[in-house]
């Protein structure tokens, strides 16, 4: 972790400082060893405190939350890539040991899951050329939910959204 990097985003930048100050330090004092797998499954439990109906209405989120601008790559079936970008993200990248990104990884993995309706795991890679984190979201087709879709928060009229299976 570059901490002269932090120590300047203290006092020029405090937006950036703690959004990395509670993902970068904060979290991973608290979980440890631990943090990959216990952030991932933190997300998916966030998102089904704020289940959010429309793939607008989630990019919404991470734009509210800050956890940076989110959007949408290659659909096949079963199959959805999504781009995560922006200041926050490269302010992450740019330390030289990040904290991940399975907070956010495990949360569309949720979100989406309600969304289409089907079981739905995910993970990430960093593009560093291109200064963002790659998410592949994968639906298993054959495994439908049965259980009633969630109250959705909606932030956005509907708009062009993910195509249903």
């Amino acid at each position: 972790m570059n901490l002269t990097q932090l120590q300047h985003d203290l006092t020029e930048s405090p937006e950036t400082f703690h959004a990395l100050f509670s993902r970068e330090i904060l979290l991973p004092e608290l979980l440890g060893d631990d943090t990959e797998d216990l952030t991932y499954w933190l997300g998916k439990r966030i998102a089904r405190q704020f289940p959010l109906a429309t793939f607008a209405d989630t990019t919404q989120f991470f734009q509210t939350v800050r956890w940076g601008d989110l959007t949408i790559g290659e659909h096949k079936k079963g199959t959805t890539t999504l781009f995560l970008d922006g200041k926050i993200v490269s302010a992450r990248l740019a330390l030289v040991d990040h904290g991940g990104f399975n907070l956010e990884t495990g949360f569309l993995a949720e979100t989406f899951q309600q969304q289409n309706g089907y079981l739905t795991e995910a993970t990430y890679t960093v593009d560093q050329k291109q200064n963002q984190v790659v998410i592949t979201l994968q639906s298993d087709l054959k495994d439908p939910l049965t259980n009633q879709a969630p109250q959705f928060i909606q932030f956005t009229a509907p708009v062009k959204d993910l195509p249903k299976e």
